[in-house]
């Protein structure tokens, strides 16, 4: 599993939307959208990637590398 989907997986486990991520992450749903969505111009820097890691209540280990989030 990619960390796309990881992420998404573990939105899911949270009942949080895109909305919601963008929201606390300080940017438009579009921006998240396409970060998520790794756009070729747009990729989640390591601030973000933190602060995704804080929301969703996970280590960056198990949303950007290969251990399934709980």
């Amino acid at each position: 599993m990619n960390y796309t989907n990881r992420i998404k997986s573990a939105m899911a486990l949270r009942g949080l939307k895109q909305t919601d991520m963008a929201k606390k992450l300080n940017m438009t749903v579009s921006t998240f959208n396409r970060k998520l969505n790794k756009s070729q111009s747009s990729k989640f820097d390591i601030d973000e990637a933190i602060q995704i890691t804080s929301i969703l209540k996970c280590t960056l280990d198990e949303i950007f590398l290969s251990k399934e989030v709980a």
